[in-house]
């Protein structure tokens, strides 16, 4: 959820699509992390429509958008939010980290 976070505060969620280069790749890291142990058995999992999905549950959160968002939003999603949304370097330093650690093409 912190990598979701952190691409929501930098694209513009509403304009994007699951094709925007954004969650592409964000669905690609997502994937390569070695927690998602049941990956292999559903080839949709974190796939680039469903990481749109998860941006656009954070548009219900966001008092900032005018709309009403998606609100199939997790209990992780609303901590994260709380604990990010008003301390957005926080979030890009933590966002950071967890790419640095998982970078290359495959970690397993």
């Amino acid at each position: 959820m912190i990598l979701a976070l952190d691409v929501y505060f930098r694209i513009d969620v509403v304009r994007a699509s699951p094709a925007s280069p954004e969650i592409v790749e964000l669905s690609e890291l997502l994937n390569r992390l070695p927690f998602h142990h049941h990956k292999e058995a559903n080839p949709s999992f974190r796939n680039p429509v469903g990481v749109h999905m998860i941006l656009c549950n954070f548009l219900a959160l966001d008092p900032n958008y005018p709309g009403v968002g998606l609100n199939r939003g997790s209990r992780l999603q609303k901590q994260v939010w709380s604990e990010f949304c008003d301390n957005i370097p926080a979030l890009s330093s933590a966002a950071k980290e967890i790419r640095a650690a998982h970078s290359g093409p495959s970690d397993g």
